[in-house]
């Protein structure tokens, strides 16, 4: 039976290198100038080879587009499905997308052409498949309209002006050979474009929101950033380290359990736990075998993260908190599996101990810390608090608001934080400030810095 599933997976991978060359083949050149001797030579193969696989060019051609398509749409209804709210799905769509074809390039170039063909004969099974993609997004904005969020524009024109903005970018992409840094900062300026150009606008709660001064707790390294993005709806800004994220001072159990262990599971409950996992693995020049893994990442920064380390995410569940996780693996026997779950030094027990409770094998290893940052460092801008009229306090995780309740010494948080209008990035940051007798005015349906900015228009929406 092993000789057997190898022998179907090493036929699979010389499937895909066909296909890989073929594509890069055809993009290249026109459909009538590419020959089956050509993709042999590519691979350096006998024709015959060819043969065993793809009964013809045609067949060849056209396995290609369909093969990449379907591969595109499953991932996509695979992806969307777990997604939280509309604005979550849009970017979902667009990022994989984007993603998607910049991965396979060629395949993209000669899909593109096959449409420009004045001779167009592509196949029913392909046309279907471009209908399932082009009516997943259809779907999201029809949701989007029902619940008052989107503009009423007709969804099927939206939808394919939207593909042709998410195509522009991937073959300018192509054409400017972007590095993997600026393909993140690409898809992000096509998702805003596309989500600002859907959203319901109202100049009223714009102009309200110019009027507000907020103030964003976060991790110092997020500065710029940050106040840039705020910048853009509010009067004014004002930023607040309240973490310093920083490496463990000590990597001896995480390497050791790297070292001696393999895992079923691997989750990621934050972007900063990709990142110092992935640095260390490098300095330690230990590697981890993905692929044996179910990999699972919290959140859609967190997503962004493990694509920007090259991290294979196999899911993304639709709560993201400790819960959204033990209720997607709910249908998982975790029973003796080792699962790894690399998180800061002060991360909370929640998740850890319900998968204990279902007999798992947990290593939750430190990777990073959230401490609070020296005082010559918070000293401009204690000052620019306390010496501004803030409206709105915006708390991006349980540590910035803890680390702020130290840093101001705040004995009676409810009395403390009655004169300001407080956000949230998500509900295991509203747990945390509700467990001090507060209680955030937004919690947004996005779990993100663009969330939080809709939950405070929306707040002005309804009051």
């Amino acid at each position: 039976m092993k000789t057997a599933a190898k022998r179907n997976e090493k036929k699979e991978l010389k499937r895909e290198k066909i296909l890989e060359a073929a594509s890069y083949l055809f993009s290249n050149h026109n459909y009538h100038e590419v020959m089956m001797d050509d993709v042999a030579r590519k691979l350096s193969i006998a024709k015959g080879t060819l043969y065993l696989y793809f009964s013809s060019k045609e067949e060849l051609y056209f396995t290609i587009i369909e093969t990449r398509l379907a591969k595109l749409v499953e991932s996509l209804k695979e992806k969307i499905n777990s997604e939280y709210s509309v604005v979550d799905s849009i970017k979902t769509f667009v990022v994989h997308t984007y993603m998607f074809m910049m991965k396979y390039k060629n395949f993209f170039l000669m899909y593109e052409k096959e449409k420009l063909n004045a001779d167009n004969h592509v196949c029913s099974k392909i046309k279907n498949l471009e209908e399932a993609r082009l009516n997943i997004l259809i779907d999201i904005i029809n949701k989007g309209k029902s619940q008052g969020i989107f503009n009423e524009i007709e969804s099927g024109l939206a939808a394919e002006m939207a593909v042709n903005v998410i195509y522009a970018a991937i073959k300018r992409g192509i054409e400017k050979e972007i590095s993997d840094e600026n393909k993140i900062s690409e898809r992000e300026a096509i998702f805003e474009f596309i989500i600002n150009g859907l959203l319901v606008s109202d100049s009223s709660l714009d102009s309200k929101l110019k009027s507000l001064t907020v103030l964003i707790a976060r991790n110092l390294e997020k500065e710029f950033e940050t106040k840039e993005l705020f910048s853009k709806y509010f009067k004014s800004v004002f930023f607040f380290p309240s973490i310093a994220v920083n490496r463990v001072s000590d990597y001896s159990e995480f390497d050791l359990i790297i070292k001696s262990q393999k895992f079923d599971y691997i989750i990621f409950t934050s972007a900063n736990a990709v990142k110092y996992f992935s640095k260390r693995l490098r300095e330690s020049e230990e590697n981890i075998d993905f692929t044996d893994s179910l990999t699972i990442a919290v959140g859609s920064k967190t997503e962004k993260a493990c694509e920007a380390f090259e991290i294979p995410v196999s899911k993304v569940p639709e709560k993201f908190s400790a819960n959204g996780v033990l209720e997607f693996l709910k249908s998982h026997d975790v029973s003796n599996k080792n699962v790894l779950i690399p998180c800061s030094e002060i991360s909370r027990d929640e998740l850890s101990e319900g998968l204990i409770s279902r007999g798992a094998n947990v290593f939750s290893i430190p990777v990073y810390t959230n401490g609070v940052p020296d005082e010559k460092v918070l000293l401009t801008y204690k000052n620019d608090f306390e010496l501004n009229e803030i409206d709105w306090l915006v708390f991006t995780s349980p540590s910035t608001y803890i680390n702020f309740v130290k840093i101001f010494n705040i004995n009676n948080p409810n009395n403390y934080f009655s004169k300001y209008k407080i956000a949230v990035i998500g509900p295991t940051t509203a747990e945390a400030v509700e467990q001090s007798g507060v209680n955030p005015a937004v919690v947004p349906e996005e779990f993100s810095l663009e969330g939080i900015i809709r939950g405070i228009k929306n707040y002005y929406n309804r009051n």
